[in-house]
């Protein structure tokens, strides 16, 4: 109850701009998810490759290499962090009526992540809200919504990133700093097992990473969980250097 009543107040405590703005997401949000339960993606790379390869893991219980030539061949040596959470929400109800609603969400990400960055950089919270909302409407980003891309997972994590960057390279953040390279660099990653745009990031937050954890002289406990979870994240590049002997191949 006191939840809810918290919420009823949020009309009152935002000044209006702030409001036609959360309140354009919300309802674009509404009439979206709604759209997407009844009509999965449809585009080309969505059947032909992304949700392909989402919907083949979920039927062999296993990432197994398909054999045909061409581009179904080099379509596998694609990075697999994206299209992984396709096939997460396919596989509860062995169905595509979950990915729609899964891409509403990815896209709400770049909300959160873009405000991040902006009240990073000293923007104040008004002006910060209505960008974080502007940056998710924006049509790029619907497109790659329906279209089943994972473009708008590398945007967030890019986002925040960068946020988490700035706030590990600030003056005043003292033992902040190694935490906020720490999750510069779990983003970074995140954005590079989705598409290899996001490796000039990752090679950054973890030059920052080292940087700050050689300063403090000190690697905490949740740093090192952070640095072991890499390892899996970073599959499909390992075996693209055994396989094809380019760990960014058919780039």
């Amino acid at each position: 109850e006191r939840e809810a009543r918290s919420l009823r107040l949020i009309p009152r405590i935002l000044p209006g701009p702030e409001r036609f703005a959360l309140g354009m997401l919300g309802s674009f949000v509404f009439l979206y998810a709604g759209r997407r339960v009844f009509m999965p993606p449809l585009a080309w790379d969505a059947l032909t490759f992304h949700l392909w390869r989402a919907g083949r893991w979920v039927q062999d219980g296993a990432d197994i290499r398909p054999p045909a030539p061409d581009s179904w061949g080099y379509y596998d040596a694609y990075p697999t962090g994206g299209d992984s959470f396709w096939a997460w929400a396919m596989l509860p109800f062995q169905t595509d009526v979950a990915v729609g609603l899964l891409s509403v969400t990815t896209l709400l990400a770049i909300a959160p992540s873009a405000y991040r960055l902006a009240r990073a950089v000293g923007t104040p919270r008004g002006v910060a809200t209505i960008l974080a909302c502007a940056a998710t409407l924006l049509p790029v980003h619907r497109h790659a919504a329906t279209a089943a891309y994972v473009d708008n997972m590398v945007v967030s994590a890019w986002l925040f990133a960068v946020a988490e960057l700035i706030g590990a390279a600030r003056k005043d953040a003292g033992l902040h700093r190694s935490g906020n390279a720490a999750i510069a660099l779990l983003a970074a990653a995140i954005a590079a097992n989705a598409k290899p745009t996001g490796l000039p990031l990752f090679v950054v937050a973890g030059a920052m990473f080292t940087y700050c954890t050689v300063r403090e002289r000190k690697l905490a406990p949740a740093s090192i969980a952070i640095l072991l979870s890499l390892v899996p994240i970073f599959g499909g590049y390992i075996r693209n250097a055994i396989l094809h002997h380019n760990p960014l191949f058919p780039f």
